[in-house]
């Protein structure tokens, strides 16, 4: 199937992009969030999702399904051999498609299933999930230094949108917004079947609140240390290297 570009900015949160995590993957989360509107159907009023975003990811991960129930998009290294993934399986059976793990989850009910968060909310854990839903989204290229088709050449596929200039480490932060492409594709490990969601390319439409700071990740936040103290040369021993050098800021 086809890649799905966003038609809305989401929040972007969890950016491992220009480092991968620890399960050697480059990953990205995005918070979308609800817009619940009304329809009406034969006369009754019935509450519905109105954003864009959200319809756009539930249409492209039916699509798969339907690709993973039909089509022989599955490859097996082992015997470099293609496969249908759902082989046999009913796309449009409601009780199959709840088998199945999908990339799209709702930040207000779902719940960790491992780690020291076991069993709690998420949205209890990170406030900023409440009211939103999230996609998790994943990649084995570093997009930071991908390669043109055409030129062989070395490119950014993590841009700004209003300069078209790669972006950097501290440009592409959790809180700013994005619209990404994205490629879901259906797969099967070990008899568990679901639908991924690849991440294709990232473009930064605009800033927003930082879901944290430098200082949360500061591992001596906390000792409530007294504050660096001034050498004899006048510069702080915990700043700036060149500060008693006579060096200007840029």
């Amino acid at each position: 199937m086809s890649d799905l570009i966003l038609p809305e900015p989401a929040i972007a949160t969890f950016v491992h992009l220009f480092k991968p995590s620890m399960n050697d993957k480059y990953e990205l989360t995005l918070l979308i969030d609800k817009k619940p509107g009304t329809e009406t159907v034969d006369g009754v009023d019935r509450t519905v999702e109105t954003s864009a975003d959200y319809r756009a990811i539930q249409q492209a991960v039916m699509a798969a399904i339907k690709q993973g129930c039909t089509e022989e998009c599955g490859y097996d290294p082992k015997t470099k051999a293609k496969f249908v993934p759902f082989a046999g399986k009913d796309p449009n059976n409601p009780a199959f498609v709840k088998t199945l793990q999908l990339p799209l989850k709702d930040g207000d009910t779902d719940r960790f299933t491992r780690g020291e968060h076991n069993g709690e909310l998420r949205k209890d854990v990170y406030p900023e999930f409440a009211g939103r839903y999230f996609i998790r989204l994943t990649t084995s290229k570093d997009l930071a230094h991908a390669q043109d088709p055409e030129t062989g050449a070395e490119r950014s596929l993590l841009v700004d949108f209003n300069t078209g200039r790669p972006l950097t480490m501290q440009q592409l932060y959790a809180g700013c917004w994005v619209r990404a492409n994205i490629w879901f594709s259906p797969y099967v490990v070990n008899g568990n079947m679901g639908i991924k969601a690849v991440v294709n390319a990232v473009v930064k439409t605009g800033d927003g609140t930082p879901l944290f700071t430098m200082e949360d990740r500061d591992p001596l936040k906390g000792f409530n240390m007294p504050a660096p103290t001034v050498d004899a040369g006048g510069a702080d021993t915990m700043g700036d290297a060149f500060a008693a050098m006579g060096v200007g800021t840029v």
